[in-house]
């Protein structure tokens, strides 16, 4: 087979420059997508540490808030159980004072129980003794010194 007829160097050098032109072109075109992928990925990690940052802005927020909560939750406990033991004692003081008054009416009764009956006791002997003094004497009148005892 006869040799293909060899090609005029400079329809060569148009040929391997239109070539190399069309490789430069779609080895741009591949770098420019690859940029673009490569800008999109950057934008979407961004947008994942933005989020992510929020939320332990967000989380920070939350504990400081529940901290403060906490000492503020303190103080009231701090100050309610100083008041307790302040009550409780104001309390016991005045349970020991209603028993003791319950105890003395208690006493004051019996004793007004005791005096009435030590009267009555003596009202019945007194009432017994002219009841027989009175018999004694039916027939004359007692005087009275005697009525009177």
């Amino acid at each position: 087979a006869p040799a293909a007829p060899a090609m005029p160097p400079a329809e060569a050098l148009a040929r391997t420059r239109t070539e190399t032109e069309r490789k430069e072109k779609l080895i741009q075109n591949s770098l420019l997508d690859q940029r673009k992928k490569v800008r999109a990925e950057a934008e979407r990690l961004a947008l994942y540490e933005s989020e992510l940052k929020k939320l332990n802005v967000k989380e920070a927020a939350d504990v400081a808030d529940l901290r403060y909560q906490l000492e503020e939750a303190q103080r009231d406990l701090v100050w309610l159980e100083k008041d307790f033991q302040t009550k409780e004692k104001a309390y016991t003081a005045a349970k020991a004072a209603y028993e003791n008054a319950q105890g003395r009416k208690r006493e004051l009764h019996e004793n007004m129980c005791l005096l009435v009956l030590s009267s009555e006791k003596r009202k019945e002997e007194k009432l017994n003794e002219l009841m027989q003094r009175m018999e004694a004497n039916e027939g004359s009148s007692p005087t009275d010194d005697e009525l009177l005892g």
